[in-house]
């Protein structure tokens, strides 16, 4: 979501002054490419879980990724990701906007209208696909096997206990498996090979701690399932339950920033001053612990029933994965903002001292958060949210 402004923002920008007329047909003209775009890729991805299901497209899909990833890296290595960019189709897109805020109404209308054609044709294809896949047969029954699972080591506290529960969760649950090796993975790859500069990395950890907000952060207690009935009934549950959640929504959110931040360092041009990286460690610190704050908060006030089992599986609806995507985005866009003008400052301690209102402004948020947490009226409407519905 954060994309889809900064698209917005650096249209309107690089179009010309704000005009009424000219700058919303070239808003118009990203809308309708937005549109497009959107639509195709959940066709593709409707596509590619039904040609999943089969042991023989799986192999075909996996080695279809692989070469992707591989294209990919190459062009960072090289960098060619500008050239790419200058020949490829989005340029019509560009051109049609720059067309629609000067008046061209011929060209203008042939690329919009090429647009929203396109986008009606993929959605009523996205609509057959969809249903194809969900109506294909696979061999996944052919997959299953049983094994013998050694009793789990006793702990010394309740709190061990349920952070041992909330990890194998994780683990257990494919969407959130494959979401957290992508995240922890993917942006320490391409952060390494995109050979950034440091001012870059400030404003990175914004983006990736609002996509690890997305994972299941919004709806931490759905960890649980069915269980949390279960749970719930154990003594001492309340408090070393919300601590559970949070440790391990930060294990995410940090894992996921110090890929980034750490990746992105080997191949970073040198900074300009220790403000810079000072600037960019306090901006994933902060990042990291204002998405914590904000999703046990929504996981309390919004919790939603979500099995997280099937791999297209989310913690909640999509609109409000929707909405959530941007208040995360924006928070954490403002934040990384706020310390990449710290880092002009200079002075390395400057960006550590500005962190500290951040902080402890996430650590206030959290902390009443989890005394909500402590009525048992509230508990109990978030444990039967995420256990039945």
């Amino acid at each position: 979501m954060i994309n889809v402004v900064a698209l917005f923002v650096i249209t309107g920008f690089a179009t010309g002054e704000l005009a009424w007329g000219g700058t919303s047909r070239s808003l118009l003209t990203v809308s309708a490419f937005i549109g497009a775009v959107t639509i195709a890729g959940h066709t593709i991805g409707w596509l590619v879980m039904g040609i999943r299901q089969t042991h023989r497209g799986r192999l075909a899909t996996n080695a279809a990724g692989a070469l992707a990833v591989t294209a990919g890296l190459l062009i960072l290595w090289t960098d060619n990701v500008i050239p790419l960019l200058d020949n490829s189709p989005t340029r019509y897109v560009l051109s049609a906007a720059f067309d629609g805020y000067q008046g061209n109404y011929g060209p203008w209308l042939i690329v919009v209208g090429v647009l929203v054609a396109g986008g009606a044709v993929l959605l009523l294809m996205g609509d057959a696909v969809t249903g194809w896949a969900l109506r294909r047969s696979g061999d996944h029954a052919d997959r299953t096997s049983s094994r013998a699972l050694p009793r789990r080591r006793w702990s010394h506290s309740v709190l061990y206990s349920l952070l041992a529960v909330d990890h194998a969760s994780v683990w257990r649950s494919t969407p959130l498996r494959r979401g957290v090796l992508v995240l922890v993975i993917v942006p320490g790859v391409v952060s390494a090979l995109a050979g950034m500069s440091w001012q870059s990395l400030i404003l990175v950890p914004g983006l990736i701690a609002a996509g690890a907000g997305l994972l299941f952060g919004i709806n931490a207690f759905t960890l649980d399932s069915t269980g949390s009935v279960w749970l719930s009934t154990l003594p001492g549950w309340a408090s070393p339950a919300f601590l559970a959640k949070s440790l391990v929504f930060l294990e995410v959110a940090m894992g996921a920033v110090l890929s980034a931040l750490i990746g992105g360092s080997l191949r970073a041009h040198p900074p300009n001053a220790a403000s810079e990286v000072t600037g960019a460690m306090m901006s994933a610190l902060s990042c990291a612990a204002i998405v914590v704050a904000l999703g046990m908060r929504s996981s309390l006030r919004n919790p939603h029933r979500a099995d997280l089992q099937g791999p297209r599986d989310t913690p909640a609806t999509p609109g409000v994965m929707a909405a959530q995507s941007m208040r995360f985005a924006l928070v954490t866009a403002f934040t990384s903002l706020y310390f990449l003008m710290l880092a002009y400052s200079g002075l390395w301690w400057m960006p550590l001292l500005g962190a500290v209102p951040v902080l402890l402004l996430s650590a206030l948020h959290w902390y009443r958060t989890g005394q909500a947490w402590a009525h048992p009226h509230v508990r109990a409407s978030v444990v039967l949210t995420v256990a039945g519905g």
